[in-house]
């Protein structure tokens, strides 16, 4: 069974969010096909965020490949998201009693299938422009990042 968080304890989370601006150039088929892939998981916009920065960081560390520095940073912020995920899934009062086991087996799926459209959508991209990163994929990586040093500035 997972904890219920205190009440004070996702206050940093809320406020790391809500001083983030949003993805106004991602309003994308890809931000749409995120939005589809997470709709069932949707409990609020900072779940959906910190799934889909999971998924982000996920995607990059499978393409900069197992040697690279920044794939091992990728995978860390991976875990991280992936964690406070878990902790805002079952901070809802519906979600509370299910452990953690439960509760990934719901998040993981649409984690997967995010990492999935992210990594084909770099593909896509690279195959057309010999890139795999354009705007929508910077402007995410921002937004992620900014997230995250926001929440590691708060947990200080």
């Amino acid at each position: 069974m997972i904890r219920r968080a205190r009440p004070g304890l996702l206050a940093p989370v809320c406020a790391a969010f809500c001083a983030m601006p949003g993805l106004g150039a991602a309003q994308t088929d890809l931000r749409s096909d995120l939005t589809e892939t997470f709709a069932a998981v949707n409990l609020n916009d900072n779940l959906v965020e910190t799934l889909n920065c999971t998924s982000l960081y996920r995607s990059l560390a499978l393409l900069l490949g197992d040697e690279s520095e920044m794939a091992t940073t990728f995978r860390g912020r991976e875990g991280y998201m992936a964690s406070l995920s878990g902790a805002l899934w079952a901070s809802d009062d519906a979600n509370a009693d299910q452990t953690p086991e439960e509760v990934f087996e719901i998040l993981l799926p649409p984690i997967n299938t995010a990492t999935d459209q992210y990594l084909a959508y770099m593909s896509e991209l690279a195959s057309r422009t010999d890139a795999p990163f354009d705007d929508v994929i910077i402007d995410s990586v921002e937004f992620c990042n900014a997230i995250y040093g926001t929440l590691q500035e708060d947990a200080q």
